[in-house]
């Protein structure tokens, strides 16, 4: 049976989802809220490049969806 994860317009109203094995996976919201790259290769991490901790430029396909945006209050 194929997983599939839910589309970003999903992801970017719920901070975690269970993926195919139950294991709980961060989403660009959660990631974007903490506003910093820890580094540990999240699959949605939003940053740019990507993985890299203590990187805070988000990606340009997210920046509407930014830390200063009100999407997530």
């Amino acid at each position: 049976m194929k997983f599939d994860a839910p589309d970003l317009s999903k992801r970017l109203k719920t901070d975690r989802y269970p993926d195919e094995n139950d294991n709980m996976v961060l989403t660009e919201r959660f990631l974007l809220k903490r506003g910093i790259c820890c580094g540990l290769g999240c699959r949605h991490c939003p940053y740019t490049p990507r993985h890299e901790a203590g990187n805070s430029n988000v990606c340009d396909s997210l920046k509407p969806y930014s830390r200063s945006s009100t999407q997530f209050d």
